[in-house]
């Protein structure tokens, strides 16, 4: 037909068709942009947030393969209001049984010293959109259902432990002094408040154990020897709730803490190794035989035979001690001469 043969004029004898329908929001999947981690402060909260916490993608309404990778998902226009993202998140603990949601979490509950394998922990997300545009979007699941606070967004993170240094107290001893009976030492580290180990300042949880050192390798030689830092929970238990927090490691000084000098030769050592200080059989012989002769033995008895006094040992090892203004030839010595041999 063609148009231009007609004329059409308004009879209002006509109805309006009218039909329902609808704009549905936009669904939106949350993307975490990293891997949440954080020094253990005592708290589960996670201090960043926003963008910077989360974002979103499109989602695409296959559970296969729900996000179509576009990283700008709100519609951007004048009159269109505007969506502030306001997420926020923290740290809830896998295993509630053992751990709480501040603390950290060890594989296979093994903690070692703090040399066992630090594990994962759960991160709530509250996802969090305002603004005059945010109630066209809906954050959703990978499966397409609503994210909502019943069904929370959970990511995974990690609390890492404090670290604590042991340092040890250096020592220096001689063989001839033996072992140390004790070791000291204290413990350092980096952003601990208000002291958590009672060795510094008691705080309100402080560390419910003790902290000892020792050297088991040491010995009676000369050399270097280690000195260890060891944190023991009470009842002999691999750590604690307390502990279970923080990392304890050895200073590298402690590696040579204790060192085992020479033996070092004192008065006695030398009064022993001289022979002026002691009589010698020789010397009774000598007496015991003239008395013998003369059988005079009520009178000041007279050597019939010469003696020579003993010789002094003045060399030790190879040393001349009378180099080292050590006097070994004493009054008393020169007294016990005189009343022997007169």
């Amino acid at each position: 037909m063609n148009a231009d043969n007609f004329t059409f004029n308004d009879t209002g004898m006509y109805d309006v068709l009218r039909a329902e329908g609808q704009i549905t929001k936009r669904k939106l999947i949350a993307d975490p942009t990293n891997y949440l981690t954080k020094e253990y402060d005592g708290t589960a909260a996670i201090t960043t947030g926003g963008d910077n916490l989360v974002k979103f993608h499109h989602y695409s309404g296959t559970p296969t393969h729900p996000d179509d990778g576009e990283d700008t998902v709100f519609y951007r226009e004048v009159n269109a209001g505007t969506v502030s993202n306001n997420t926020t998140a923290a740290y809830v603990a896998v295993d509630a049984t053992k751990y709480a949601d501040k603390d950290v979490e060890w594989k296979d509950n093994v903690w070692n010293q703090g040399r066992g394998v630090v594990g994962d922990k759960n991160v709530k997300y509250k996802v969090d959109l305002t603004g005059t545009d945010a109630a066209n979007y809906q954050i959703v699941h990978a499966d397409g259902t609503a994210v909502t606070p019943p069904n929370p967004y959970v990511g995974k993170g990690k609390i890492t432990p404090k670290e604590i240094v042991l340092k040890a107290d250096p020592q220096e001893r001689w063989i001839n002094e033996g072992l140390p009976d004790h070791y000291t030492g204290t413990p350092m580290g980096k952003n601990l408040s208000h002291n958590e180990v009672p060795e510094i300042v008691p705080s309100d949880t402080p560390l419910p154990g003790t902290i000892d050192y020792r050297s088991p390798n040491a010995r009676l030689r000369v050399g270097y020897y280690a000195v260890e830092g060891t944190y023991h929970a009470p009842n002999g238990a691999d750590g604690d709730s307390v502990s279970w927090n923080y990392r304890f490691v050895q200073d590298p000084a402690n590696k040579t803490a204790l060192y085992i000098g020479p033996y070092i030769p004192d008065y006695e050592y030398y009064k022993a190794m001289t022979q002026v200080s002691k009589m010698t059989p020789d010397e009774y012989a000598y007496e015991n035989a003239s008395l013998d002769r003369t059988n005079q033995y009520s009178r000041k008895p007279t050597a019939q035979v010469d003696p020579v006094p003993p010789a002094i040992n003045v060399v030790k090892d190879g040393v001349d001690i009378r180099q080292n203004d050590i006097n070994v030839l004493d009054d008393t010595v020169y007294t016990i001469v005189d009343e022997v041999f007169g």
